[in-house]
């Protein structure tokens, strides 16, 4: 089997749980918790990162350090942070279906900004991502959840940053430019805890610091090592299953650990988000 799907396995079944595993974490704020999360993966990133840069010799001038802590900024403080309180006040599988639609607004933002031009299939996908979030958020009904639009700036945030990012990844390749960039966005959302009267590390005890551990070192840590080098050792367009997996699975840990239960709209909803995901990735493909 080749190791780049061992690789990507390894990162959907760490990553699968993330949104049930963040509401197992009591007694801590969402924006405290999401940077204590980056904090401990951006340190358990920083050494793969550290010999990767001595390894292929890689210089890093001001303008590009200046350019990711911009996109730091954009991915953390901002859209992470809205992703982390969302997840803290809705369904473990609501945040996990909406936000893993983000690769519907990275191809939008890619036909915008970078000037790909989508084909017959990926237009496709993107009117059924959606018409797929039309169906999950209910507009229309007085059970609407306010948190469901923190999800879609999340999303959108996410993807934005996705596409920025791929002029730095192509410079200095995943794991160094996600290190950097994981690194300076949790400084930045450090320096603004203080100010908003948010702890940095207090609420920390027995009873969370298991999953607090698992958010930090895999989730936010050994998951993207696994998922960058999954991407290296096959492709991109395959890298994108994770994408597919990763919102069925949360969502079946949801439903078991959490006892959450579906409404029709949301299965129908989420049907054509997943069936959105597949068209996208065999787009994908056929572009390729």
């Amino acid at each position: 089997m080749n190791k780049g799907y061992i690789y990507l396995t390894i990162s959907i079944l760490i990553f699968g749980p993330f949104e049930v595993i963040s509401k197992l974490v009591h007694g801590i704020d969402a924006v405290q918790l999401n940077f204590l999360r980056f904090l401990i993966g951006g340190l358990a990133l920083l050494p793969f990162a550290i010999h990767d840069i001595r390894r292929r010799k890689i210089v890093i001038r001001l303008r590009d350090l200046l350019a990711m802590i911009g996109l730091g900024i954009l991915y953390i403080p901002i859209s992470m942070v809205f992703l982390q309180v969302a997840i803290q006040n809705t369904s473990a599988s609501l945040s996990t279906f909406v936000f893993s639609s983000n690769p519907v607004f990275i191809a939008v933002f890619a036909a915008w900004i970078l000037k790909e031009k989508p084909n017959t299939y990926i237009v496709f996908s993107i009117a059924l991502g959606f018409v797929g979030l039309l169906f999950i958020s209910n507009p229309f009904n007085d059970t609407f959840d306010i948190y469901f639009l923190h999800l879609c700036f999340a999303a959108i945030t996410f993807a934005f940053y996705n596409v920025l990012m791929r002029k730095t990844t192509g410079k200095f390749g995943n794991l160094v430019a996600f290190t950097i960039v994981v690194i300076c966005g949790t400084i930045a959302l450090g320096l603004y805890l203080p100010a908003a009267g948010i702890p940095w590390f207090a609420g920390i005890s027995t009873g969370n610091i298991l999953p607090l551990l698992y958010l930090g070192v895999l989730g936010s840590g050994i998951t993207f090592v696994s998922y960058y080098k999954g991407m290296e050792l096959t492709s991109t367009n395959v890298g994108s299953i994770v994408f597919f997996f990763k919102p069925i699975q949360g969502t079946i840990y949801a439903i078991i650990i959490l006892n959450e239960r579906l409404t029709t709209g949301f299965i129908i909803g989420a049907s054509l988000i997943v069936l959105g995901s597949v068209v996208m990735i065999y787009g994908k493909e056929k572009s390729s």
